[in-house]
């Protein structure tokens, strides 16, 4: 289901008010195609961060703390330097958030080195969610690059998790 961006925007409202009816105290944010698309291109920090504040302020209008944010990427845009570049600008701007979601499609291989540059930036009071698929066999076949856009490895993200000395279970 497409929607523009102007009907995205014009459901927030109705977002924080169902939140708020469900007794819900905290929200989250979040962007997909984050770091660009095959049809119109990449997408800066400013952009995101604009977009993201418009976000950020109907949670705060509401009175709701936002502590929660998230990245897509399905058509596999993400670079590590600009993953931790926006990271960084998310965690300096608002303190708040904490909790963080990454799902990277990994179509030109940049998912597990987009989660270390994550690492990197986060530090032990944030959470970070991250999604894989054995063997990386997972993704999107729609979305303009003729076919699926695949995630990093679980096998992968385990073996450098552990190396790192990051206990996964």
């Amino acid at each position: 289901l497409f929607r523009s961006q102007a009907k995205e925007r014009a459901g927030w409202p109705k977002q924080v008010e169902r939140a708020k009816a469900a007794g819900i105290t905290e929200g989250g944010i979040a962007l997909s195609t984050a770091w660009g698309s095959n049809w119109v291109g990449d997408f800066t920090l400013a952009q995101r961060m604009r977009m993201l504040d418009e976000m950020h302020q109907v949670w705060e209008e509401a009175g709701m703390k936002v502590t929660r944010i998230g990245f897509a990427d399905a058509m596999s845009w993400c670079m590590p330097d600009q993953v931790e570049e926006q990271l960084a600008a998310v965690k300096e701007r608002w303190p708040d958030i904490t909790d963080f979601n990454l799902h990277l499609h990994n179509g030109r291989g940049m998912a597990l080195p987009s989660t270390y540059a994550a690492l990197k930036v986060l530090d032990s009071g944030d959470t970070l969610r991250v999604q894989s698929s054995l063997g990386g066999m997972a993704g999107c076949p729609y979305c303009g690059n003729g076919r699926a856009a695949s995630m990093m490895a679980t096998e992968d993200l385990m073996h450098m998790l552990e190396e790192m000395g990051i206990h996964t279970g």
